[in-house]
């Protein structure tokens, strides 16, 4: 949902606009997207009416990591600008949950064992993804509140990251973690695939509470910096501080010799 990041828009207190995206479906009708590379298209496409040229900054929390991830390379492939990419604690589909959902195992009329899987499992996983495939589509366009579309489309977005094979990203890119993790928490491995300079973070809050108060706001305070500096990103904090050195230093000396020039 677009509207949970609004509390980090607000404490980012930027000077310029800050824009969400929905998925297709969950709030108005359509049918939604079935893989990661439409959805981003079409958020792409919808970024682009509003600054149709770079550089562009882009972010994403959990599976809207990866769709973010999956936009910035759509853009650098059509030769734009992606100044930040900012990944907040972009969990790849847990296993076992996923597991649990299409094997059966939360379903009281599937027999339990330990050769539930081996028996079951794969005309199971059949029955399962055709059931969500068909319950979000049907969400997409039958009119009920987003509360009740919520789960369904929670499920469809597991499914597309599990499907989802992400290339290889050359951008700045800024990864946050959430400190409290549950065990089923499985950290997606960006490293091989962010081949820019990148840098990661834990901060305070779960998977979810990192984007409400009272952690947003520490969250906002992190990223703001990298929004101001983007060419920061991946510094070592030695070499930040000699950057940030040199650049006021720079600044004052070209002020001097203005304040020279003036006089004279």
């Amino acid at each position: 949902l677009a509207g949970k990041f609004m509390p980090l828009a607000r404490y980012l207190d930027l000077e310029r606009p800050v824009y969400g995206f929905q998925a297709r479906g969950i709030e108005g009708g359509g049918l939604p997207d079935w893989t990661a590379r439409r959805w981003a298209a079409r958020c792409v496409r919808q970024v682009r009416e509003v600054q149709p040229y770079g550089p562009y900054y882009l972010g994403g929390h959990s599976f809207g990591g990866l769709l973010a991830m999956e936009a910035a390379q759509q853009l650098t492939r059509a030769g734009e600008e992606v100044a930040l990419l900012v990944l907040i604690d972009p969990l790849a589909a847990s296993s076992s949950e996923f597991t649990e959902q299409v094997s059966g195992r939360d379903d009281p009329t599937v027999p339990s064992g330990s050769d539930t899987p081996s028996r079951f499992g794969r005309l199971h996983l059949t029955r399962r993804l055709l059931q969500t495939f068909v319950r979000v589509n049907i969400a997409g366009i039958w009119p009920e509140r987003v509360r009740d579309k919520f789960d369904q489309f929670f499920w469809h977005s597991v499914i597309l990251s599990r499907l989802y094979r992400p290339s290889p990203i050359d951008c700045p890119t800024v990864v946050y973690w959430a400190s409290g993790t549950s065990p089923w928490d499985i950290p997606y491995d960006f490293e091989p695939l962010l081949h820019g300079p990148w840098e990661q973070h834990t901060l305070p809050g779960d998977h979810f509470t990192i984007m409400r108060e009272p952690y947003v706001e520490s969250l906002a305070q992190h990223l703001r910096s990298h929004v101001e500096q983007p060419s920061m990103v991946g510094m070592a904090f030695e070499e930040r501080i000699e950057a940030e050195l040199t650049l006021r230093l720079d600044t004052a000396q070209g002020k001097e010799r203005l304040s020279n020039a003036i006089s004279r």
